[in-house]
């Protein structure tokens, strides 16, 4: 049998707690228990308790309070929250890393390929293949004055 602990006991319409500590409306305050200890503990004729596994089981219970399931709910959605704004400012921070030219798209690539065209757009403009080339004829065009690279 399976050691994975990925089933749940249910007595009069609640999950057994962890090490049979009480119960809950709550999958995911229900204790988790090998296939083995389930069977046990179905089998030592303790009155209605019978197992479900963990993907089988209801997130709440009918069993369950309608204020306790509502409260989780909203504990959950907290938590969501907060790794959304906490996700979102890692971007921000991200986003501020990196180059300007590159900021606004999804990927440093797509940023990159679009960099490419456009100087290859002003390559063919000046009549060069390469940088070098392109920055000689920019010299001319400006009169042989320094251009910052």
């Amino acid at each position: 049998m399976s050691q994975e602990r990925n089933w749940l006991l249910v007595k009069r319409g609640l999950y057994e707690r962890s090490d049979h500590m009480g119960y809950t409306g709550i999958r995911d305050h229900a204790g988790r228990y090998t296939e083995e200890e389930a069977k046990d503990s179905v089998r030592d004729g303790s009155y209605g308790v019978s197992m479900v596994r963990l993907e089988d089981a209801p997130e709440f219970t009918d069993a369950c309070f309608d204020d306790l399931a509502r409260k989780h709910l909203r504990d959950i959605i907290a938590e969501l929250e907060e790794r959304v704004s906490s996700l979102q400012s890692t971007i921000d921070s991200l986003e501020k890393d990196r180059p300007h030219w590159a900021r606004g798209y999804t990927s440093d690539g797509v940023a990159a390929q679009v960099m490419m065209v456009a100087l290859n757009g002003l390559w063919d403009l000046l009549g060069a293949s390469n940088q070098t080339e392109a920055m000689g004829k920019l010299r001319e065009l400006v009169g042989g004055e320094r251009i910052a690279a």
